[in-house]
């Protein structure tokens, strides 16, 4: 099975929002999905140019961006992915 990959934002705005403690969630991963998922960091989601829309810290899923993530919207974002759910 190919591993979800969760993208974490670590620019500026995101980092100063939170998204350094988002990266501890790879030490922190349930262990049943410790081998199914990747947690990545990424310089720039490119989202900070749109503050009507978005608010850091941005995290994408799979594919799906998650605007002002926090740990149980990652998680819930996963455990979409995994059951086959769409997470767009």
């Amino acid at each position: 099975m190919e591993k979800i990959i969760v993208e974490i934002c670590t620019g500026t705005a995101c980092f100063v929002m939170g998204s350094g403690k988002l990266l501890a969630l790879a030490d922190s991963l349930p262990s049943e999905l410790r081998d199914k998922v990747e947690i990545q960091p990424v310089l720039c989601c490119e989202l900070c140019r749109d503050w009507a829309n978005s608010k850091p810290p941005v995290v994408r899923v799979a594919g799906k961006l998650i605007a002002g993530a926090d740990e149980e919207q990652i998680l819930h974002a996963i455990g979409e992915k995994l059951r086959g759910e769409s997470v767009c």
